[in-house]
């Protein structure tokens, strides 16, 4: 590479570059938040719900074009909000012990030791093959309690443990279930298996307790060496509270947690979300598995909110992986509850949605499984709460915001380590479900939206990296420090550590005041790409 010689006004260009650092006090005045495209957060695993204790079954029986656009309004990504993940219930075979046609439990496929009904019925698995011809792709069942002989008051209710010289019985029953009856049989991918639900409650309806020192015993010795070589993921915790403390033994013995693959919790205590710090030292997924309002329903935009919120709280103070609300659909309507996303009757086939539906769609219908959030400036400014999402196969991207205020915003939006020519806008608020805005320009890596009161708003587009040009002190970011380096380099101080190859950002085969220039209003968001 040649250098220019110093001209006369090399001292006015340096000048310039440390007069950019204000431009950075303008865009924090004027709330501008950055999304950074090479910062990686967590990956997400998926959004989802569940159709569990024959909710399922109560939808396969509504006439055909009812059920389809109940199935859209769940699973389409053109006409629904794209669910990525079915919760399902593993059968017990409690019908004589509790529950009825539109609200039970489901046959067993193992009514006796080592009595196999391979043939059980579930229209759970009719669900999740109509979830998946409309792309939702994950899979994962839970145990509310196993078959009554298994446990040690002979009775899927009221809680009960499983008996420990049923372990090695339980473990056998678990992988039959997903190998057998639902892989071989069905053609059901089993994404993850939940040894147990809620096991710290003993409820009128299928239950059953254990203790985290019962949850490291029987993943160490039983579950885990039968699931050895398996594709299909571990799941314990599911405490009804936000806790990690069901897996904690789990986790600090080393053999059991090898066998560990996700620590899911619910979060039926309202509890703020808080990183499961001993987890995530592990590198273990974090999954909310069930949460919803157990109380008469709000179809609002106010109870819409909430969960957006929720959400939000959960991806960024969590860093959680995986959010799931509990029924994708339920029967209760009179009155209604709300407990579901959508609301069926099933006395007259109809059906209502809930605001709720079209929030959590603003992140299920756009983040897909295999993203990752990104890193920005700030997750909340003055009442907008903000994330960011891409795809790293693909440069797609979303990024979500929630306007909590009773007015309307305006924010700002650099994208550092990008380039884009617009974003699309889709906003869910008191008038609008979903509703795709026309698209906004972005100029030299900046865009400017406003977001109607209490609204949720998905920004989406396909970016492209900058790669590391004009990265010259090697250190993974783009700052002021490579513009001054540049700028160093070009009137002879030669700068130790420096990176020549990497400082001719506009291609012209010279370094020169002008690369200084463009790395400083890179570093400020002023241009998004170089060359």
């Amino acid at each position: 590479m040649n250098k220019r010689n110093v001209s006369p006004g090399s001292i006015i260009f340096l000048c310039m570059i440390v007069l950019l650092f204000n431009v950075s006090a303008f865009q924090a005045f004027t709330q501008t938040v950055t999304v950074y495209w090479d910062q990686l957060k967590q990956e997400i695993d998926g959004f989802g719900g569940s159709a569990a204790f024959r909710q399922a079954d109560n939808l396969k029986k509504f006439p055909t074009a009812t059920r389809t656009e109940i199935l859209d309004l769940l699973f389409s990504r053109t006409s629904g909000i794209g669910l990525s993940m079915v919760r399902n219930m593993v059968g017990d075979g409690s019908m004589s012990e509790w529950g009825n046609d539109i609200d039970g439990p489901i046959e067993t496929i193992e009514p006796q030791n080592g009595t196999w009904n391979f043939n059980a019925v579930d229209e759970q698995i009719w669900f999740m093959k109509e979830a998946e011809a409309r792309g939702c792709t994950r899979f994962y069942s839970t145990v509310w309690s196993p078959p009554r002989w298994m446990k040690d008051n002979n009775s899927c209710i009221n809680g009960g443990s499983v008996l420990t010289s049923m372990y090695d019985e339980y473990a056998e029953y678990l992988y039959q279930y997903v190998n057998e009856y639902m892989q071989n049989r069905n053609n059901i991918a089993i994404y993850a298996i939940s040894v147990a639900n809620e096991p710290n409650l003993g409820t009128s309806y299928s239950s059953c307790r254990w203790t985290g020192d019962q949850f490291k015993n029987f993943l160490r010795d039983y579950l885990g060496p039968q699931f050895e070589g398996s594709d299909t993921k571990i799941i314990i915790g599911e405490d009804s509270n936000w806790t990690e403390e069901p897996a904690t033994a789990t986790l600090n013995d080393s053999t059991a947690a090898q066998y560990l693959d996700i620590v899911a919790a619910h979060n039926y205590n309202n509890s703020n979300y808080y990183a499961f710090s001993n987890a995530k030292s592990k590198n273990k997924r974090v999954w909310e598995t069930e949460v919803s309002n157990l109380n008469d329903n709000d179809s609002s935009m106010t109870d819409g909110m909430k969960w957006a919120k929720q959400i939000h709280d959960f991806l960024v103070n969590a860093e959680g992986n995986s959010w799931c609300y509990w029924w994708t659909i339920c029967y209760k309507v009179n009155p209604a509850k709300g407990e579901a996303l959508i609301n069926i009757n099933t006395s007259n086939n109809t059906y209502f949605t809930n605001k709720r539906l079209f929030t959590m769609g603003n992140y299920s219908k756009f983040v897909r499984p295999g993203w990752y959030r990104l890193s920005t400036s700030t997750s909340s400014s003055n009442g907008v709460l903000v994330t960011a999402f891409k795809n790293t196969s693909t440069n797609d991207f979303a990024i979500v915001t929630i306007n909590e205020s009773g007015s309307s915003q305006t924010r700002s939006f650099t994208l550092d380590g990008y380039s884009v020519d617009s974003v699309i806008p889709h906003v869910t608020s008191s008038t609008s479900d979903l509703v795709q805005g026309n698209a906004i320009s972005v100029s030299n890596g900046t865009f400017s939206a406003s977001f109607p009161a209490n609204s949720v708003t998905t920004f989406t587009g396909t970016g492209s990296g900058t790669g590391d040009l004009g990265d010259v002190n090697n250190d993974g970011s783009i700052d002021i420090i490579d513009a001054l380096l540049i700028a160093q380099y070009y009137v002879n101080l030669d700068p130790e550590g420096f990176d020549v190859s990497k400082a001719d950002v506009d291609c012209n085969g010279s370094v020169d005041i002008i690369d200084a220039l463009l790395v400083a209003q890179y570093y400020v968001g002023l241009v998004t790409s170089f060359c």
